[in-house]
């Protein structure tokens, strides 16, 4: 609580401190990589936390997206919920799409999320040391 009133007082003395941090800490995001992100996103926020597989299918048509496989039913620990969607145009992808915490189904999903110590991971065209990806999620991914 007193962490949280320190730090309104911080920002009430310099308001722009905030932004000024991030500015110096962030790099840009390329703008393909922004596309490829906006472009997987409906599938990532909305298609693979469906629980029956006719929802999970009807959204990916929308998107223009075929359902491959999937284990949307059961999440847990370990063991997660996901889907693998693939499209035909304008090129052809595959895309591996795994549920992250859904605390209001599976509480006990919540401990995975514990496990945020960041696991480095290289992302192509980026170079090595590029990204880290959180642990709980990375040994998850395992699994599929």
């Amino acid at each position: 609580y007193y962490l949280l009133a320190y730090r309104r007082k911080q920002r009430r003395d310099d308001p722009l401190a905030e932004e000024l941090e991030v500015q110096q800490r962030s790099r840009e995001v390329p703008q393909g990589v922004m596309e490829v992100v906006q472009w997987v996103l409906p599938m990532a926020l909305h298609m693979v936390f469906q629980s029956a597989p006719f929802d999970a299918q009807r959204l990916c048509h929308h998107q223009g997206w075929e359902l491959v496989a999937e284990r949307l039913g059961s999440s847990e620990p370990g063991r997660p919920a996901y889907a693998v969607v693939a499209r035909q145009s304008p090129r052809k992808v595959a895309l591996i799409c795994i549920r992250g915490t859904d605390a209001e189904n599976s509480p006990e999903e919540v401990f995975a999320d514990l496990r945020v110590t960041p696991e480095p991971v290289v992302i192509p065209g980026l170079g090595t040391g590029s990204g880290f990806v959180h642990r709980g999620m990375w040994d998850a991914s395992t699994f599929v």
